[in-house]
């Protein structure tokens, strides 16, 4: 009798366990083992932000990628190199004139010099502040406490080096540049066409509020993407983010749309999607470019070695740092294939509705 009560307290054990084990949640780990696990299983919680350390791969797989165009001209480098500026406007003036060098030259003055034309339009402005007065209110914020001291001042040592210096003086008009620009746009230079565009939209604007007027609409048209497509297919790096930084923020008539079928883009992640796109076409992104200096002086971001680390740990939330992997890869194949037939301008087919009106109370007398 004893024996069959136990053969029965066994059954009814196991029956139990067994049936707990059937109906209870796989745990983590089993998760991660199973071969049939799907990827929303393998996904981790938003929590799991909380343990990412910028640090833990350095000089890793996630520094920038190779360069999706080849290597600039000395000129364009020194350029993009930020340094010495005054002796690079030299060097181009004195040597041959090209498409290139005009457009650089314009760069340089519109970076650099005086304005005169803008001057006449401003005529109350502000005292510009010294290097002494920009370094010494630095230094007022950043805290004997603060755990980055060190690391913020050397940052901001690095990148407060002037790149204008002796350029700082000298002077320049509108129809300087677009004298420069119009040059090299006839000689097939897609920087110098855009350049000639952004002119003529700021000198709209400007005649707008002189006379009062609200702000002169200009939406995107047809026309102006089948020549935006033109541009990115010839590559040139400058030209690609002129390109979509035109079309990629509140652009009017419409918005950016990728992907089939087309998805309008979210502009705050499009942008960040930019940053890493220059670092693909060859631009400085590592630990001493002039934005990471920027990030860790001004803002104590010092963590990170590259802008692609530092644009997903410090400068997106989880689900825009999704979406920049998206476009990021997106404009990538793209610009390999020199297929742009995902890139779409999408308007509303139908005029919007008119804004409605609130109600007036009659007022009680």
């Amino acid at each position: 009798m004893k024996q069959l009560i136990l053969v029965v307290v066994v059954a009814v054990a196991a029956f139990t366990i067994g049936r707990w084990s059937v109906n209870a949640p796989m745990s983590t780990a089993a998760k991660g083992t199973s071969t049939s696990s799907s990827a929303s299983d393998q996904a981790l919680g938003a929590r799991a932000v909380l343990r990412i350390d910028p640090r833990r791969d350095r000089f890793s797989a996630s520094a920038p990628t190779t360069p999706l165009a080849p290597p600039p001209s000395p000129a364009v480098a020194a350029f993009r190199s930020g340094k010495e500026y005054a002796a690079l406007y030299a060097q181009l003036v004195a040597g041959e004139q090209t498409a290139e060098t005009m457009w650089l030259q314009a760069m340089l003055l519109q970076r650099c010099a005086k304005n005169l034309t803008r001057e006449k339009l401003d005529t109350k402005r502000f005292k510009e502040s010294t290097p002494e007065d920009r370094r010494k209110e630095f230094m007022e914020r950043i805290v004997p406490s603060d755990p980055q001291r060190e690391a913020r001042i050397a940052a901001y040592e690095r990148a407060s080096v002037d790149s204008c210096k002796g350029m700082r003086e000298m002077t320049y008009r509108d129809e300087d540049i677009r004298a420069l620009l119009e040059r090299s746009a006839a000689l097939g230079d897609d920087r110098a066409k855009l350049g000639l565009d952004e002119m003529q939209r700021i000198s709209a604007l400007l005649e707008a509020r002189d006379k009062g007027q609200t702000y002169p609409r200009r939406p995107v048209t047809d026309a102006d993407m089948s020549q935006f497509r033109e541009i990115l297919a010839r590559g040139n790096p400058e030209a690609v983010l002129q390109v979509f930084e035109r079309i990629g923020g509140w652009a009017e008539g419409g918005v950016l749309a990728l992907g089939n079928p087309p998805t309008p883009i979210n502009s705050r992640a499009f942008y960040g999607a930019l940053d890493l796109l220059r670092c693909d076409l060859g631009h400085d992104c590592s630990e001493t470019s002039p934005g990471m200096m920027s990030r860790c002086a001004y803002s104590g971001e010092c963590g990170a070695d590259n802008v692609i680390d530092a644009t997903y740990f410090y400068g997106a939330s989880p689900y825009h740092a999704q979406l920049i992997d998206q476009y990021r890869t997106t404009l990538q194949t793209m610009l390999r294939t020199r297929d742009f037939s995902q890139l779409r301008f999408e308007r509303n087919p139908t005029p919007p509705p008119p804004a409605p009106t609130t109600p007036t109370t009659p007022t009680k007398r």
